[in-house]
């Protein structure tokens, strides 16, 4: 039902998230959104039967999303500020990509040019830590 409900008033919601003056949190619920709609088609397009251990990885990954969203809306609600959003779209993907820099490094696999062109791009255009 709530899928349905985003799907036909998806444009509305959208602009109204870019309007927000909430754009961290906004941006997560709307890629969460994104996210689980592509994992939920992938978990449908997978044999259950025969597939057993992606569907378990894809679950688990869902529910991994589910959990950070609902995380960083709860505290959005709490305190009525943007703060846990920007920490973990600016620290949290950081450490994700880092991640797995390190592993395609320690396992000699090459890494992608497009992460790497996207990680460098934030690293040159981020706003310098002051710590």
């Amino acid at each position: 039902m709530l899928k349905e409900y985003f799907e036909i008033n998806k444009e509305i919601l959208v602009k109204a998230l870019d309007n927000s003056e909430y754009k961290n949190t906004s941006k997560i619920l709307l890629n969460f959104y994104n996210k689980c709609k592509s994992i939920d088609e992938s978990i449908k397009a997978t044999n259950f039967q025969t597939n057993f251990y992606p569907c378990a990885i894809l679950l688990r990954c869902q529910i991994e999303h589910f959990i950070v969203v609902t995380y960083v809306w709860i505290q959005f609600r709490i305190t009525e500020k943007d703060e846990i959003a920007r920490i973990y779209r600016e620290e949290y993907l950081i450490h994700e990509v880092l991640k797995r820099l390190n592993y395609s490094k320690s396992n000699n696999i090459s890494m992608s040019s497009r992460i790497a062109i996207t990680f460098q791009k934030y690293l040159t255009f981020s706003p310098k830590k002051k710590y």
